[in-house]
């Protein structure tokens, strides 16, 4: 069985958002990480993946929503 790269959480973090969607992507699909080791519950998420999640989803919003509003 071939050996697969480990990734921590700040490796991951640290990687361009389309970049980390490919890894993890690749890594599902070779079965270098298990599915079942994916968090659901942000309960079990660390604070600082959580907290990083969140800047980097308000960021894309900031960049990607218009301000105006749609006009009816």
């Amino acid at each position: 069985m071939a050996e697969h790269r480990v990734w921590t959480d700040e490796e991951l973090l640290a990687l361009r958002p389309a970049k980390r969607f490919r890894t993890l992507t690749d890594c599902i699909a070779t079965d270098c990480i298990a599915t079942d080791c994916i968090a659901t519950d942000l309960d079990q998420v660390h604070p600082n993946v959580l907290e990083q999640a969140r800047v980097e989803i308000r960021e894309h919003i900031a960049r990607t929503e218009s301000t105006r509003t749609p006009e009816r």
